[in-house]
């Protein structure tokens, strides 16, 4: 997921464009910052906790049961938005 918010924001937003100051938050800040921005207390801390287990590699696998299921190698988080980024333009 990191690799995600880097590659979003990484370089002054080289991806989007748009600069933005990425802040590692503790599970009870982000939580906090969820809760702020309208969501009910019980679903931001799910997602906070979420979000701190992905950091911890919990969903890291080193199988190919993704590629297997979908039928091709699967996207990196920012292969992904360079995709969409990249669709996104060629529509305008």
């Amino acid at each position: 997921m990191k690799e995600l918010k880097v590659a979003l924001i990484g370089g002054g937003g080289f991806m989007t464009g748009v600069a933005v100051r990425y802040q590692d938050l503790s599970v009870e800040d982000y939580a906090a910052a969820l809760v702020a921005a309208g969501l009910p207390d019980e679903l931001a801390g799910i997602l906070a906790d979420a979000d701190a287990g992905i950091a911890r590699g919990e969903l890291h696998t080193q199988g190919a049961d993704l590629e297997r299921l979908i039928g091709r190698k699967p996207l990196t988080g920012a292969e992904r938005v360079r995709q969409v980024l990249a669709q996104s333009a060629a529509a305008v």
